[in-house]
């Protein structure tokens, strides 16, 4: 019993020993076929990645290639772009250049022409009046001989005259030319002085015409007429009528307004001048200045004159501030009716 026993227990371990031998053989088998798939797998995987990578590599040399083709065709469009500019500005400087030379010739043939225009008038002589009497340096000529003289001066008297003025008037008793050559001479070398400059600041023919006005009036009294006929216009004196637009010698542009400040001789005569005047450049004058405002800033130059108004056709008056400005042409000597003489 206990032999039979043994024997079957033996069996068993038998059993089991031939047991776990196939089992030792199938997972030796089964990790062989593990380590084959891995293996396969392994082959199978890295065969993809070089594909993948030999893929990878021919798009990016792809893109790289198309990538420099474009940067490529934009640096050379780029490029035309840079040589169809710098074409069109060689052409305007060209152009611009050829402009320049015209304008320097034309520039320089304009100077000529100024410098010689300049050139005659500082070379023109102070010629007296053509119509001047006789050779002393001071002459008043009572009697004026030519009518259209005659006409011209009491055309401009009594032209601004005015009412009540032209009904009280009695008679114009005399009308005198005055011939001064000291005066004449420093009056007329102030007028190219100014009509030089006005060449130089390329001033517009019809202005620089209006630098000299010729019939503006200046009443005064009788021994007062006398002294500026022989001795000029003289500021010291101002401010004996009316500063209102500077301290200087006051002309109308109207004998009515210059009537004003005539006055009544004890023969029961008045006495009006008749005069030019070199206004230039004026502005609105202000009460007792000394000198007209300044014009240009830059190089300091004044106005040449004040005025009472900027308005042609309201201004009554002109404002010289230096002597040899205006220069005494005619005087008018007239009566009204029934006036006392002034004391």
């Amino acid at each position: 019993m206990l032999r039979q026993r043994a024997a079957l227990a033996e069996k068993e371990r038998e059993e089991t020993k031939a047991h776990l031998a196939k089992a030792r053989a199938e997972k030796e088998e089964a990790d062989a076929r593990l380590k084959a798939q891995k293996a396969e797998a392994d082959a199978a995987a890295m065969k993809e990645k070089e594909v993948a990578e030999a893929r990878l590599a021919s798009l990016s040399l792809a893109k790289k290639k198309e990538a420099d083709r474009r940067v490529k065709a934009q640096k050379d469009e780029a490029d035309a772009a840079v040589r169809k500019a710098k074409q069109a500005a060689q052409a305007r400087l060209s152009r611009l250049k050829a402009e320049t030379e015209e304008l320097k010739a034309a520039a320089l043939k304009e100077k000529e022409a100024s410098d010689a225009q300049l050139a005659r008038l500082e070379t023109q002589k102070l010629k007296v009046p053509w119509f001047w009497e006789g050779d002393d340096i001071t002459t008043v000529v009572d009697r004026i001989k030519a009518p259209k003289e005659w006409k011209e001066v009491t055309g401009l008297f009594l032209g601004s005259l005015g009412e009540p003025n032209i009904s009280k008037l009695q008679s114009i008793v005399r009308v005198q030319r005055i011939q001064n050559l000291a005066l004449w001479q420093p009056y007329q070398a102030m007028k190219r002085t100014l009509l030089v400059r006005a060449k130089k600041e390329k001033v517009h023919k019809r202005r620089a015409d209006g630098y000299e006005r010729y019939g503006v009036f200046h009443g005064s009294d009788a021994i007062t007429v006398q002294k500026i006929i022989h001795q000029g216009f003289n500021r010291s004196f101002a401010g004996r009528n009316a500063t209102a637009y500077g301290k200087g010698v006051y002309f109308a542009t109207n004998s009515q307004y210059s009537d004003r400040y005539t006055h009544l001789s004890s023969s029961g005569t008045k006495v009006m001048l008749i005069c030019s005047v070199l206004v230039g450049e004026y502005c609105t004058g202000r009460r007792d200045q000394l000198t007209p405002d300044i014009r240009n800033t830059q190089t300091h130059q004044l106005h040449d004159s004040t005025t009472d108004t900027m308005d042609d056709a309201r201004r009554q008056m002109f404002v010289v501030f230096k002597d040899p400005q205006a220069y005494p042409v005619s005087v008018v000597h007239f009566r009204f009716h029934s006036q006392r003489p002034d004391l």
